[in-house]
């Protein structure tokens, strides 16, 4: 089994074993291996053995990142992993099957938008939004300690997977984007009871400070939000399933 292991240091991929062992470990960055004890589901204690082979999986770098995703989203049975890298932009990994990544989709979570602005992206989940057989990503985006209200091009997004391995934007025309939203976590879920993914969107507490998005009835509020998804046609906001 593998693991990532994300933080402001070096990203590290761990080698657990035994691997009947239930459940995930990591290991500090820069350390070669770690062991702890632990019960196993026969309740008898034994010894987890953690290994950092960050640099053999394709993956040691180090960078400042704020989320991870492990995630099928080439239905080869082996576990890819998206990795946000926080204001340097995202990437996606695909796993050869043998625990090393290369990197795909490089057009898609860059760390600007055409105008060199860059985008403040945290947490992404995945999901198969339209049920086309496909993992689509959506990606929340916070407001910078300025507070600004984001454009397009710098607002929350819905990575839309058409073809195997492409991404396409898509968060505003299905009625995702939160221009006054501080984005942090997100989430998929049943919200409703259908057969079709709704979202969880986590905004961030509003800063103490007056900005745009106070008062302006033409701009969202800056709470977090339930998107209810329209059959795959878009998504709709309802208040009243989480006004907090």
């Amino acid at each position: 089994m593998r693991t990532s292991a994300i933080g402001y240091g070096l990203l590290a991929t761990a080698v657990i074993l035994p691997l009947s062992l239930v459940g995930t470990s990591t290991t500090a960055a820069g350390s070669s291996a770690s062991t702890a004890t632990v019960d196993d589901p026969s309740g008898s204690r034994v010894d987890l053995v953690v290994k950092d082979t960050a640099p053999q999986a394709g993956l040691a770098v180090k960078s400042k990142t704020w989320s991870a995703d492990g995630v099928d989203y080439n239905k080869d049975g082996a576990q890819d992993v998206w990795i946000g890298y926080h204001g340097q932009g995202g990437k996606l990994w695909r796993n050869n099957g043998a625990g090393v990544y290369h990197r795909v989709a490089k057009a898609a979570w860059k760390a600007t938008n055409p105008d060199g602005k860059t985008i403040d992206r945290h947490d992404c989940a995945w999901a198969d939004v339209d049920r086309d057989g496909r993992k689509d990503a959506y990606c929340s985006a916070g407001r910078f300690i300025r507070n600004i209200v984001k454009d397009a091009d710098r607002d929350n997004e819905m990575w839309m997977q058409k073809r195997p391995g492409r991404f396409r934007d898509v968060a505003r025309p299905k009625v995702l984007g939160d221009v006054c939203g501080r984005g942090r976590h997100v989430a998929f879920l049943n919200a409703n009871g259908d057969r079709w993914p709704d979202l969880f969107l986590g905004n961030d507490v509003q800063r103490p400070l007056q900005d745009e998005c106070d008062g302006n009835p033409n701009l969202p509020n800056e709470r977090s939000k339930i998107f209810i998804n329209k059959r795959g046609d878009g998504f709709k906001y309802v208040r009243d399933w989480w006004d907090y």
